[in-house]
């Protein structure tokens, strides 16, 4: 049954119903129009409620369906890598500089920095890529969750979570705020890779890379 038959039939019946209560009371008079008048308000009042639940109801359902604030995807291909966390992606013939949220990937000049570098391109080099926005940093650049599709000519096609896969693999930080992990998955993450010695964990006293840039900034480079 269609979503607007119902509430049709609903105020039909009530006006039916309230036609026929006003026409009792002209017919009877005085007699029983007390019950009558209780009657058709305690109608009027089913009706009123029944509507206001359904308007509810309604647009409960419209903010559940409805896309989250910042859920805008892109989908493109990669154009440059920069780095372990930095790419262009090419939107409809235009450039938009991606940084990959939640992880903080060593710089390129720093141990591992490449190596980094090399696993980003691996998985969005010629393979669609899709970024699910975030938001924006100060920089100006595109923040957000990576997916990208990866095809083999022996393997059926897999979509591979980019962020976690860098550093899942020892190629990146899960990214911190004020010394906490922004999120708590990359960290499990991290701690996983550590014990494991993969990646960048598999060489002594790795230095973080926002360790690294003061250190650069300290030293003038």
């Amino acid at each position: 049954m269609s979503d607007w038959l119902i509430p049709a039939l609903c105020l039909m019946g009530s006006v039916v119903g309230f036609v026929f209560l006003v026409s009792m009371i002209r017919r009877d008079g005085t007699a029983g129009r007390g019950l009558y008048i209780f009657m058709g308000v305690a109608l009027g009042l089913v009706a009123l409620v029944y509507f206001v639940a359904d308007s509810r109801q309604r647009s409960e359902e419209i903010r559940k369906t409805a896309p989250a604030a910042g859920s805008e995807e892109l989908i493109g291909k990669a154009v440059r890598v920069l780095d372990g966390d930095t790419f262009d992606l090419l939107v409809d013939r235009q450039s938009v500089r991606i940084r990959v949220t939640g992880i903080d990937a060593p710089e390129k000049d720093q141990p591992f920095g490449q190596r980094s570098r090399q696993s980003l391109a691996g998985m969005i080099d010629g393979n669609p890529v899709a970024v699910r926005v975030k938001g924006k940093d100060r920089y100006g650049r595109t923040l957000g969750t990576v997916y990208a599709k990866i095809c083999a000519p022996s393997a059926p096609c897999r979509a591979v979570y980019v962020n976690a896969e860098q550093v899942k693999t020892g190629m990146a930080w899960a990214y911190r705020f004020h010394g906490q992990a922004v999120d708590p998955a990359m960290l499990k993450l991290e701690t996983q890779a550590r014990g494991e010695r993969v990646g960048l964990w598999s060489a002594p006293n790795a230095v973080e890379p926002w360790k690294w840039r003061h250190q650069m900034v300290s030293a003038g480079k």
